[in-house]
């Protein structure tokens, strides 16, 4: 075993570890789901990523065996006198092999990876309640610059109102079901309220 690590584009089949890995910390715990079969939205995202060529998605290998993780995006700019900046994310080592250098050696890999690009500047954001991983990027050269804000888009849920038979099965039924539904964003749909009235209440309507 020579531990040289090995960079390449994820395939669909890596999928899982990745969000596994995204999922293996306290923060990462509270916001994403490891489950099989797979959210659909994480299936989603991974083809909007794969189809777009100022996007990469690495694996990061070691002896055959997965040892981390990160996204790439390159990002086109007026300023900076049109300079080409590539943003960093999602950076995880597996928790079996941190503490061994990976993390370090990811990043020259990350540095030469955006001058290879034509970069003029790396960036990337860390949450402030990670205070090891943010010392770990000064160590690297980063420095903190600017102060980033971020705001939490709230998806909003929308109304449905179904008459439905009480029993598909019978389309003679005396009765109907007034159910009042609430969309959920990711296609669930949450039954908020049902009625029963009789079926000449719909000639009310």
């Amino acid at each position: 075993m020579n531990n040289q690590l090995h960079f390449r584009l994820a395939t669909i089949n890596d999928l899982y570890y990745i969000v596994s890995m995204l999922a293996d910390d306290t923060l990462g715990a509270s916001r994403e789901k490891a489950s099989m079969p797979l959210l659909p939205e994480y299936i989603k995202a991974f083809e909007i990523i794969s189809a777009d060529p100022k996007q990469e998605l690495i694996i990061v290998e070691m002896n055959g065996e997965t040892v981390g993780t990160f996204q790439l995006t390159f990002i086109q700019n007026i300023a900076h006198r049109g300079g080409l900046r590539a943003q960093v994310e999602s950076v995880r080592t597996h928790a079996t092999h941190r503490g061994k250098g990976i993390g370090k050696k990811v990043f020259e890999y990350i540095i030469d990876r955006a001058k290879e690009k034509g970069c003029v500047l790396l960036q990337l954001t860390s949450d402030k309640q990670r205070p090891d991983a943010i010392r770990f990027y000064e160590k690297l050269g980063f420095v903190t610059s600017h102060e980033g804000m971020k705001i939490k888009i709230e998806m909003s849920k929308t109304h449905f109102l179904f008459l439905l038979p009480e029993n598909f099965s019978l389309i003679t039924s005396l009765h109907i079901h007034l159910a009042y539904f609430t969309f959920q964003p990711g296609n669930h749909i949450e039954v908020k309220q049902r009625h029963r009235f009789p079926k000449h209440f719909l000639h009310t309507f």
